[in-house]
């Protein structure tokens, strides 16, 4: 699910977010089966919690782990006991890419933290970018280390610092969504580098500061860090 915010007190944590980083993607949430084992076992692993204890939320028991244990991403626990049923028939969630300064060391961070299997590495000498996937139930989570200073990947470190990067969909017919977006006068960058895999990213411009990429069902995934690298020039 995407879920979206507003802050309704300009002293809040999200009010502080928006001044200082702008309209963007915030935080990343994992469904578990049972909050209070999982909180043990990050905590196991050394992680930090930012919160004494779970607390109820609109949709289920929610717990956060602080950035600073999870390389500047904010990560929301939930055992949900409210979820509503998916109404879309065609667009679902793949991945969500985190930049980073090194990706083996927060490949291997991430991995012992939430207990997720390592599932690939893969270099792309073209874009210049390094990148580790890992399994996360039915979605994964890929960490792209750019090779260069020059690369999109690596202007964001700069100006942004590591986090959370884009969001990737799957469609089976992507050409729909982008005529969808462009309708409502988003625009829509089309990356054509990998016949194999096209790539149509959505203008964080226009999207709520958010980069989002729309993929073909089944295309062959190792090719959508390039798409990434090519589509993030537009933030």
């Amino acid at each position: 699910r995407f879920e979206l915010m507003q802050p309704t007190a300009s002293d809040s944590i999200g009010a502080r977010f928006l001044e200082r980083r702008g309209e963007g993607l915030h935080h990343l949430c994992f469904a578990v089966d049972n909050i209070d084992d999982t909180r043990r076992s990050i905590i196991a692993q050394g992680g930090e919690m930012a919160q004494p204890k779970p607390q109820e939320s609109f949709t289920g028991i929610i717990d956060f782990v602080h950035p600073k244990s999870t390389g500047g991403v904010l990560v929301e626990i939930n055992q949900v006991t409210r979820f509503t049923p998916a109404t879309s028939q065609d667009l679902q969630f793949h991945h969500v890419t985190l930049r980073t300064h090194d990706m083996d060391a927060s490949v291997a961070l991430w991995s012992r933290l939430f207990d997720m299997p390592i599932k690939r590495k893969a270099i792309s000498e073209g874009f210049a970018m390094s990148t580790g996937w890992l399994d996360a139930g039915d979605a994964e989570v890929e960490f792209a280390q750019q090779l260069n200073e020059t690369g999109p990947v690596a202007r964001a470190l700069k100006s942004l610092g590591e986090g959370l990067h884009a969001v990737v969909l799957e469609s089976d017919d992507p050409e729909a969504v982008v005529e969808r977006a462009r309708a409502q006068g988003v625009r829509v960058i089309v990356d054509e580098g990998d016949p194999t895999n096209v790539l149509r990213a959505i203008h964080p411009g226009d999207f709520l500061g958010t980069l989002i990429l729309v993929a073909a069902r089944n295309a062959p995934h190792a090719g959508m860090t390039s798409g990434a690298a090519t589509a993030g020039e537009a933030h």
